[in-house]
């Protein structure tokens, strides 16, 4: 039975539909980090300090 696991697991990762599919994750999470980082750049100084207490 493991051997049929493995089978149908490396179809669905060799898939083009599951590589569009990671690649749009992929491409979502960088844009999120990409604004948290902006959005605290945005709030920090040089001299705040307390940067973790300042994003609540």
């Amino acid at each position: 039975m493991y051997a049929v696991f493995r089978k149908e697991l490396a179809d669905h990762l060799a898939s083009r539909r599951f590589a569009i599919l990671f690649a749009l994750v992929f491409l979502a999470a960088i844009f999120a980090i990409y604004v948290a980082i902006q959005s605290i750049r945005s709030v920090v100084t040089p001299t705040t300090e307390f940067v973790f207490l300042k994003m609540f």
